[in-house]
């Protein structure tokens, strides 16, 4: 069955050879002529295996062979022969028969090199018929050579194997030629890959070896040169090579390369000036990525060998002097920055591999290895950008601390391991150096990995104390100093604000120094990376024994010195802030809490600071969210539920007060209750009230119970005056919605609560602040406490709240008074659908929300509707909902369409019957596109816009005829939308095509119909065009273009260039080009540009890579790419000078080159007389009060608009009928709104 698979394969090469795809292509036509040939040879196709054909070909390419006068006319046909070998092979059955034919194909194809390699220079270039010449002979006869190779048996004679390898792939490979040393090169890279034959293997790495100890014995510069070739082919197959021997190879030629060998250096650079040294860097550079890819090998066969040479490669590169033989000016710049690049890479891999085997040479090499890779890593005191070398070694530095320097160091028992750490951190500080500023984002965060890496191993205080004083010493707001931040982030992140406070010594007489104007980014810093992570735990102790010492030293300052009064606030705001970070599980929360509640409570309290009301309850938030997360731990959990509880008797009291006094005194800086009514007051209370929600599941229930009791005394004794304060009852809700939102009440309170409300919601005698209050905590109530609500005995009297205070409910409080609709209505359940049946006397009501001009009132109404139309029945709800397409008002009738077309946006696609009723629906809709009115115009259009993507072919193409109809049956209302029209017209094109929306389009509209389908095509064409180039369309030429299509939207394009003449020109430039045809002007500056552009008019651009992207040259495309100048190109360039026929310079007012068409035609068509130059009077806004000599105001190059402008406040200009002509004038020094041309 193989074989059958293998026969069938073949045949279809055989039929790809004689059924050429390009039949324009001589070469293959060459090819199919030979191959038809050797089947008719090998018995036809019914009789042709690949044996056959494989020894009819051989013997054929034997006959090929002519003498010298008559070689070059048979190339071609020994180039077809080789290709039909070289897919022949692998078909060959049995093996065999290869194996009997190989001393005939040797010799033929040795033959055919020998004669190729023999021919002269001016006859070995390729033909004029395309045919291919020597090269293309020589390519395909190494191709050749290692198929046949590859599939030869292994028990071929092992003398003939070398004697082909020698003088085929082996002699092509030394070719000085490319494309032939190319396909030599990638068809022995096959052979090392598929390891199919060991004979040429140990042949290839002979002759390596042979070549690599020639060389290092003898580095002159012609040997070096034919060097290049080998060391490319052992960068992709060392792999596959016996690399143990010619690893050693390569390093003796690198150093040998690389040696320093005068008695100076300075004698040495002068040798290497005299000379051309890029082979030699070129060597370099493909030798050390030879030994990084034999270091990458993670065999473990050879993992011992590999672990004992990359010590070895690091001690011999560390005894080279590559910033001296790698220097600026010895080659190309690239060239030695990828040189220098390889060169830090093989240290790096080779470190990385003794680090990870544990290696006892680790401590000795790695310090001078960093030290080395530092060096490297500067920047040339020359001023040349050779940055990319630092970036690239100090990554690759960055990536060997994170991932094998930790293991190394917990793994490790040597003695001398810290001395190796404290020398691998003096080293790599010297990037902290000015030297090195271009390089601070890559170098310090090096340094920093580093530093976070060795802390617990070896001090570290004084390289990040140097960091921090390098962020003083950088340039003010420069990217150096950002770098310097973010470096100290990171050590500030891994071994958190405790360590690093005491690192720089902020406790000692010192510290507020150190803390001053210049170093106060420290605290932003420890706040920002105490945020990010924390992988080791706070402690309030410290915070309290180090942070607030020193905020109470600043606070001091501030106090005593008036000067220094801002800057030291300022200091204790900034210590303060750190308090947050302090709360994220801390581990002594047990024995701080309660001493830590009596210094909040004097905070809060202090109104010297109302910064740090947010700071110290968000603090409070996150510790009591942790501490109400944390699991139980035994026998700690009574203890610390008492702190706890202590704490928050102490804290709950204070903060209660704080927000119930907000509401004294209105109209001052205090707190309300009312975020969006106050401003940041009211943001304050919201800090405080979500802090008291959080507490209050830490408190006693006891506790809770009293605060609740009084402060429900509080608010009733408050509603019953006789001048209640609004601000005040505010204040008491919001505590009461906080005591609610911790779910920690009991039923009874929240009972109490509810009869509190119901006064509250049903009369708006306390104003609209109180009943927006009171619904916002019975939304509270309705999402924390469920069960309270949707028990049978309330429930009913809360619909019955809700729904019947329409007449009392306030604008201000009706979102709240839906979300409190939504959440009841969410909350029931299957049993309770008896209940819907309540709420159908709100339809109206919602329906109109859907109008309100608050955002979120709106969205409200729809999740209402949206839930009352999955609780009830669907069908039901919906004849209730298009029922108000019937009101009287196009108001209400304009709401209905928009809630039929949210749910229909919602629902439609999951619910069979929805879609059964919804286009009969659409049909009903469809009447009221007739009515004068925008918003009912407006809703309409959306609902088809849904209908039209929802409804599918066969339902909607009955109602196309009347979508059509009401979509284009223009009049004043609809004209404003005509941007929605367009898009929906486009879907229903994308549906059912322009020809079949073609008839039911009325006529005076079937121009828009047209223009759309001429965009779609020109955009079609566009895209076919560009679509192998990334170039550019200019805005401003699609504009002012004039090209006009046919009646079926295709323009006629030339096959080269896929453009037509009138692509190209601009309106402008067809007018200029009219006005110089009839020769009124002369420009001198164009006739200079056209001597200088020379026959430079008739010649083709092409283009290039937009964006940095590649050009592809052979792209099947690529001439639809290609440019030709233009001959009128730049005639209307800005900086060009117009001179009359008398020689006097014309200076054009902008105004003049907007003038439409039609008026340069007339005017162009009198020819100028030598007169001064009269300013058209139209031509901008206010010219009439400008005089008659004025010259207009001076304006910059290429500024559009006019700096200033006299503009008539006459109320008659603005009236419907002359706004169009006001607004028109205006055009000159405004930009206007981009509206379709005015007729």
């Amino acid at each position: 069955m193989d074989l059958d698979e293998d026969t069938r394969s073949f045949s279809q090469v055989l039929q790809d050879f004689s059924e050429p795809e390009n039949r324009r292509d001589p070469r293959a036509l060459r090819l199919a002529a030979v191959a038809s040939a050797m089947i008719e040879v090998a018995g036809g196709e019914a009789d042709c295996t690949a044996a056959k054909v494989y020894v009819k070909t051989v013997t054929a390419l034997e006959g090929a062979l002519a003498p010298q006068d008559k070689v070059v006319d048979s190339i071609h046909t020994q180039v077809a022969l080789l290709q039909i070998l070289s897919c022949t092979v692998q078909y060959v059955t049995p093996p065999a028969i290869l194996q009997a034919t190989f001393p005939l194909a040797s010799r033929v194809i040795r033959a055919v090199v020998a004669v190729a390699q023999e021919i002269s220079a001016d006859t070995s270039m390729e033909t004029k018929d395309g045919l291919g010449g020597v090269f293309s002979l020589l390519k395909h006869a190494a191709i050749l050579s290692g198929e046949l190779l590859k599939y030869i048996p292994s028990t071929t004679d092992t003398k003939l194997i070398k004697h082909f390898l020698q003088g085929t792939l082996l002699t092509l490979f030394n070719d000085s030629r490319p494309k032939v040393w190319k396909a030599a090169n990638s068809s022995l890279c096959e052979l090392m890959i598929s390891q199919s034959n060991q004979v040429v293997v140990k042949m290839l790495t002979s002759h390596a070896h042979s070549h690599l100890a020639k060389a290092a014995s003898n580095p002159k510069t012609e040997v070096i040169e034919s060097m290049q070739q080998l060391v490319s082919f052992l960068e992709h197959s060392i792999l596959y090579m016996n690399y143990e021997q010619l690893g050693a190879d390569a390093m003796k030629l690198l150093v040998a390369l690389m040696e320093v060998k005068d008695s100076s250096a300075t004698d040495f650079v002068t040798v290497t000036k005299a000379r051309d040294a890029t082979p030699r860097v070129l060597v370099i550079g493909s030798l050390l990525s030879v030994v990084g890819n034999m270091l990458e090998d993670d065999s473990e066969e050879r993992k011992t060998f590999l672990n004992e040479f990359a010590s070895r490669i690091i001690a011999t590169q560390l005894q080279l002097h590559p910033k001296l033989v790698l220097r600026q000016g010895v080659a190309d710049a690239e060239i030695v920055e990828h040189c220098k690049i390889q060169y830090g890479q093989t240290l790096l891999i080779a470190m990385g591999r003794l680090m990870a085997s544990n290696s006892s040479i680790v401590c000795k090499l790695l310090p001078i290895t960093i030290q080395m890779l530092v060096l490297l890593s500067c920047p040339s005191e020359n001023g040349g950008n050779d940055s990319a070398v630092g970036e690239s070694l100090l990554v690759g530095l960055t990536q060997l601390y994170r991932t094998h320097l930790l293991p190394f160091i917990t793994s490790t028992q040597q003695a001398d391991v810290e001395k190796c750490l404290r020398d691998m951190l003096r080293f790599m500080d010297r990037v902290m150096e000015p030297s090195y500023i271009d390089l601070y984002g890559v170098g310090l965060k090096s340094l920093a990995v580093l530093i976070k890496t060795l802390y617990n191993a070896i001090p570290v205080e004084g390289s990040f104390v140097q960091m921090v004083k390098l962020r003083n010493a950088v340039p003010l707001g420069s990217p150096a100093q950002r770098s310097v931040e973010d470096a100290c982030e990171i050590v500030v992140q891994e071994v958190g604000i405790e360590s690093s406070w005491k690192m720089l010594d902020l406790d000692s007489d010192t510290g507020i120094g150190k803390l001053s104007v210049e170093n106060s980014w420290l605290l932003s810093t420890f706040k920002s990376a105490a945020n990010a992570s924390q992988p080791v735990q706070p402690k309030i102790a410290f915070f309290q024994s180090n942070v607030l010492v020193m905020a109470r030293k600043f606070d001091k300052l501030a106090a005593a010195s008036k000067s220094g009064l801002s800057v030291h606030r300022q200091r204790v705001i900034d210590l303060w802030s750190l308090f947050p970070c302090f709360c994220k599980f801390p581990e002594d929360v047990e024995a701080t809490i309660v001493p830590l509640s009596s210094t909040l409570v004097r905070v809060l309290q202090d109104r010297r600071y109302p910064e740090l009301l947010p700071v110290v309850c968000s603090g409070i938030k996150i510790l009591a969210e942790g501490e109400a997360n944390r699991p139980e731990e035994g026998g700690t959990t009574t203890s610390m539920k008492e702190n706890v509880e202590l704490a928050a008797a102490n804290l709950l009291p204070c903060m209660f007060k704080l927000v119930s006094d907000s509401g004294e005194n209105t109209g001052r800086d205090h707190m309300t209750s009312d975020v969006e009514d106050s401003g940041l007051a009211g943001q304050q209370a919201s800090f405080v009230t979500e802090s008291i929600s959080s507490l209050a599941k830490l408190s006693a229930p006891t506790l809770l119970r009293s605060l609740f009791q009084k402060l429900m005394h509080r608010l009733l004794g408050e509603i019953q005056e006789d001048y209640p304060k609004t601000e005040r009852i505010c204040s008491l809700l919001s505590l009461a919605e906080s005591l609610v939102a911790s779910k920690q009440m009991e039923k009874s309170n929240l009972a109490f609560l509810y009869r509190a409300l119901k006064p509250l919601i049903r009369t708006d005698e306390h104003g609209p602040r109180v009943q927006k209050k009171a619904y916002k905590v019975l939304a509270e109530l309705c999402r924390s406490h469920h069960s309270f609500v949707v028990d049978r005995e309330r429930l009913r009297e809360i619909i019955s709240l809700l729904t019947g205070t329409i007449m009392t409910s306030q604008i201000a409080a009706r979102y709240m008074r839906l979300k409190c609709l939504n959440l009841v209505i969410d909350g029931l359940a299957e049993n309770q659908a008896e209940y819907m049946s309540e709420f159908s006397g709100i339809t109206g009501e919602l329906l109109l929300c859907l109008k309100d001009t608050n955002a979120k009132t709106r969205e409200a109404a729809f999740q209402v509707i949206l839930s009352l139309y999955s609780k009830s029945n669907p069908l039901e709800f919906l004849s209730s909902v298009t029922a108000g397409l019937g009101a009287e008002t196009p108001h209400m009738r304009s709401a209905s369409v928009t809630a039929i077309s949210r749910i229909t946006f919602v629902h439609a696609k999951d619910n069979d019957n929805f879609q059964n009723v919804l286009p009969s629906m659409l049909k009903t809709v469809l009447v009221l596109a007739e009515e004068d009115s925008r918003e009912v115009i407006k809703s309409v259009l959306g609902f088809i816009r849904v209908c039209v993507a929802v409804i599918p072919y066969h339902q909607l193409s009955p109602l196309m005829p009347d979508l059509v109809r009401a979509l284009l049956s223009y009049h004043k209302s609809k004209s404003r939308f005509r941007s929605k029209i367009k898009i929906v017209l486009k879907k229903l094109v994308k549906i059912f095509g322009y020809d079949a929306l073609t008839p039911y389009v009325p006529g005076s509209e079937s121009r828009l119909l047209t223009h759309m389908r001429k965009l779609e095509q020109r955009h079609k064409r566009k895209k076919e065009r560009g679509s192998q180039t990334n170039e550019k369309e200019n805005f401003e030429d699609m504009l002012e273009s004039d090209e006009e299509d046919s009646d079926d939207g295709v323009t006629f394009t030339t096959g080269m260039t896929g453009f037509s003449r009138m692509t190209g020109k601009t309106r402008k430039d067809k007018s200029m080009m009219s006005v110089k045809s009839r020769g009124t002007t002369m420009s001198r500056a164009e006739t200079a540009k056209s001597r200088q552009k020379g026959t430079r008019e008739s010649v083709f651009r092409l283009p290039d890579g937009g964006d940095g992207d590649v050009v592809d040259m052979l792209g099947s495309k690529m001439s639809k790419n290609v440019h030709f100048a233009d001959n009128h190109e730049s005639d209307t360039s800005d900086t060009e000078f117009e001179l009359d026929n008398t020689g006097k310079l014309i200076i054009r007012d902008e105004a003049e080159d907007e003038v439409a068409q039609d008026d340069i035609d007339d005017t162009s068509a009198h020819p100028r007389e030598n007169k001064r130059r009269r300013l058209d009077k139209k031509g901008g806004l206010g010219s009439s009060y400008k005089s008659k000599k004025a010259g207009g105001d001076v304006k910059r190059k290429g500024q559009k608009y006019e700096p200033y402008a006299f503009m008539p406040l006459d109320g008659r200009s603005y009236t419907k009928k002359n706004r169009g002509a006001m607004v028109e004038q205006m055009s000159t020094v405004v930009r206007g709104r981009d509206k379709r041309k005015r007729r």
